[in-house]
């Protein structure tokens, strides 16, 4: 069965760092979706290394100026064919 592609926002701390860990584990592609490049990179770096998934994506968005959204939006579908889940684990504050 070929893995499934995952996209989690609110990747970089909390639940959505811990989901985004046990899906890479799993060996599912997963898109990391980050508002701070700095706690993306770290992250992405962290769970590389704990899981050795190399089928992970980060992207940058803040969540809160949508076109951000529509630029990450794009990126995404130039790049999959398909995309299974969205988890929407990020917050925003305006």
């Amino acid at each position: 069965m070929p893995n499934k592609v995952f996209i989690v926002t609110g990747a970089t701390s909390g639940i959505g760092k811990a989901l985004a860990a046990d899906l890479a584990k799993k060996g599912e592609t997963l898109v990391m979706v980050a508002r701070e490049a700095g706690r993306g990179s770290m992250a992405l770096q962290e769970i590389t290394l704990a899981t050795q998934n190399r089928n992970i994506d980060p992207q940058l968005c803040d969540l809160s100026i949508l076109a951000s959204v529509r630029n990450v939006a794009e990126i995404l579908k130039s790049r999959y064919e398909k995309m299974d889940v969205l988890i929407n684990n990020a917050s925003v504050y305006k």
